[in-house]
C-alpha cells in the first residue's frame, strides 16, 4: 500500500483496519440467540452458569483497550512511512521485551536469566533477518519514526500484559462481546482524529483509489480481525510472552513457504536469524511446560493452607 505511492495515509488504514473488528458482532448475536433457545430448553430451577464480567464490565474493558490498540497500530504504520523496514522489523520485535521486564512487576512473574537469554536470542534473529532484508523503503525523519516504532512496540506489551491480568480470572468470558465493543470504542472514539489531523495537516483527508481500499480491506480482515483475535486468545490461555515470541515464527515460516512455493533463495544470515528465533520459541515452550505443573501446584498449595478445616471450625462451635 505504501510503496506504490497512491495511498500513504496510516491513521485511514489503521482506522478501518481496526474498526473491522466491529465484525464480530455477528457470531456475538448468533451466539446470544443461540444461548437464548439453550436456556428456554432448560428445567425450570436449574442454575445457568453466568460470566462474571456484565456489560458494563465489559465496555470498561474495551475503552481502556482501545487507545492502546488502536495507536499502537498507528504508531507501527506511521513508523513504516518514515524509517526503513528494517528497522521497524526491530523495533517492533523489542515488544518481546518490554513483556518480560512488565511481567514481573505486574503479572508476578519471577525472574530468569534463562527466559531473559531466550528473548534476546529470538530479538537477534529477527535483527538478522532485517539487516538481511535489501528491500527497504524510508522516508521522512528516521529519528522520529524509530521513535514511534519503539512507542508502539510498548503499547502492544501494555495491551498484552493487561489483557492476561485482567481476563485470565473471568469465566466464560465473552470474546465476540469484547472485540465488538472494543471496535465500537475505537469508532467513537477515534473518528474525530480525521478532522484534527486534516485540519493541522498531518494528514490530509481523501478516500483511496479502488485498488488501495481493497488492500486496505483485505489487510484488515487477514491481518487485524481473524489475528488480533485468535492473539488476544492465546495470550490468555498461555502467557504474553510466548505468545509474542510465537508470532515471530511467521518469518521463518515464510522463508519454507517462499522456498517452496516461489523458489526463493536467502543468505546464510537470513537462515541464521530464522534458526534463532524458532529456537527461542521452541526452547521457551519447553520451558513453559515445565514450568506450568509447578505454578499450579503451588497455587493449590496457597489456597490449602489459606482455608480453615472443617473439623477445626466444628471443634470451636
Amino acid at each position: 500500500i505504501y510503496t506504490g505511492g497512491e495511498y500513504s495515509k496510516p491513521f485511514f488504514l489503521t482506522f478501518t483496519s481496526d474498526c473491522l473488528i466491529l465484525l464480530y458482532v455477528f457470531p456475538y448475536i448468533f451466539s446470544r440467540c443461540t444461548k437464548s433457545k439453550v436456556s428456554a430448553e432448560n428445567i425450570e430451577g436449574t442454575a445457568i452458569q453466568q460470566t462474571a464480567y456484565t456489560f458494563e464490565d465489559y465496555l470498561k474493558l474495551a475503552a481502556i483497550f482501545a487507545p492502546l490498540l488502536l495507536i499502537g497500530n498507528y504508531f507501527y504504520n506511521a513508523g513504516l512511512t518514515m524509517t526503513t523496514i528494517a528497522s521497524a522489523c526491530i523495533l517492533q520485535n523489542t515488544s518481546s521485551i518490554f513483556i518480560f521486564l512488565l511481567s514481573i512487576p505486574i503479572l508476578g512473574e519471577r525472574f530468569s536469566i534463562l527466559k531473559m537469554a531466550l528473548v534476546f536470542i529470538s530479538f537477534g534473529g529477527a535483527c538478522c533477518i532485517a539487516l538481511s532484508d535489501q528491500s527497504e523503503f524510508s522516508g521522512g525523519n528516521i529519528i522520529i519514526g524509530d521513535c514511534i516504532s519503539l512507542i508502539s512496540a510498548a503499547l502492544y506489551a501494555t495491551y498484552a500484559i493487561f489483557l492476561k491480568k485482567w481476563v485470565e480470572v473471568v469465566p466464560n468470558f465473552d470474546w465476540f462481546l469484547f472485540f465488538t465493543l472494543l471496535g465500537s470504542c475505537m469508532f467513537v472514539f477515534f473518528m474525530p482524529f480525521f478532522g484534527i489531523l486534516h485540519y493541522f495537516d498531518i494528514e490530509r483527508f481523501e478516500l483511496p483509489p479502488i485498488g488501495p481500499f481493497l488492500l486496505i480491506i483485505l489487510n484488515g480482515i487477514g491481518g487485524t480481525v481473524f489475528p488480533d483475535y485468535f492473539w488476544a486468545r492465546a495470550v490468555v490461555y498461555l502467557n504474553p510472552l510466548l505468545t509474542e515470541l510465537g508470532i515471530g515464527l511467521m518469518i521463518p515460516l515464510g522463508m519454507v513457504a517462499g522456498f517452496v512455493f516461489e523458489n526463493n533463495h536467502y543468505g546464510i544470515v537470513y537462515v541464521l536469524g530464522a534458526f534463532l528465533i524458532l529456537c527461542g520459541f521452541v526452547s521457551m515452550a519447553l520451558l513453559d511446560m515445565e514450568e506450568t505443573p509447578k505454578e499450579t501446584e503451588d497455587k493449590v498449595l496457597m489456597e490449602a493452607t489459606n482455608l480453615q478445616p472443617l473439623s477445626s471450625t466444628n471443634k470451636e462451635s
